[in-house]
């Protein structure tokens, strides 16, 4: 039986978000970090976001990446929709924190129960002091610039802000780094000992937490902060 995979070039407000899904496991993530059901049924994108509150554009664009396509470079979005941006960031936090951290963390550890050497206890090491890295970049994001960028949706700038745009993106470290160098030493220098599944596991969860750290990078970098940044012009 011939198996006919969907790999649009652009995404259509009158595609199924169904066959989507199918080719694109990652859009239930989308869906997930936006408080949206994954019971879609047999509904084109635009039913679905009628149906569901949420703006088109916004939803298309962000399908866009997370199925793997570029941007485009005429991107424009009202400032109404930047809470929903926040909510979406906010939702990938705790994914990140409460679920895939978590995971990876355990099946290291499954990995050094059935292979005790030394390097296994150094990348027990590694991970843990990165973990507490990412919290604190995402504690930064929830306290400082979130809280910041809801506000100008207020329609001025507030005083309790000593903040901008720019400070973000000055801030804005790249999580994803060591996680590609956990991922090399996994893949070509750890030594192995019948710790095949909870290896081929753990590689496994690394590459899904990579792709959403790569996309939560763009939605922030391409789609938040210009969005911040007008925001800020206006109200100068």
């Amino acid at each position: 039986m011939k198996m006919h995979t969907f790999h649009p070039i652009k995404i259509s407000p009158h595609d199924k978000l169904i066959t989507l899904i199918g080719s694109n496991p990652h859009v239930l993530l989308l869906l997930e970090h936006l408080n949206l059901p994954l019971l879609v049924g047999n509904q084109k994108i635009e039913s679905y976001c009628t149906k569901n509150n949420i703006d088109t554009n916004l939803f298309i664009t962000l399908l866009t990446l997370y199925i793997g396509l570029p941007l485009p470079t005429d991107i424009s979005l009202p400032a109404s929709e930047l809470p929903s941006i926040v909510k979406l960031l906010k939702n990938s936090h705790h994914y990140y924190l409460h679920e895939k951290y978590i995971e990876i963390k355990n099946k290291i550890h499954e990995m050094h129960l059935v292979n005790p050497e030394p390097e296994l206890s150094w990348v027990e090491k590694f991970f843990e002091d990165y973990m507490a890295e990412v919290r604190e970049h995402l504690d930064y994001e929830e306290h400082t610039a979130f809280p910041y960028f809801l506000s100008l949706t207020q329609g001025k700038m507030s005083n309790n802000f000593q903040f901008s745009a720019k400070d973000y993106l000055n801030h804005h470290s790249d999580i994803e780094i060591k996680l590609a160098d956990l991922k090399q030493l996994l893949l070509a220098h750890l030594p192995v000992a019948e710790d095949y599944k909870a290896r081929r596991q753990t590689l496994q969860c690394l590459m899904e937490l990579e792709f959403d750290l790569k996309v939560h990078t763009l939605i922030e970098e391409k789609i938040l902060v210009p969005l911040v940044i007008q925001l800020e012009e206006q109200l100068k």
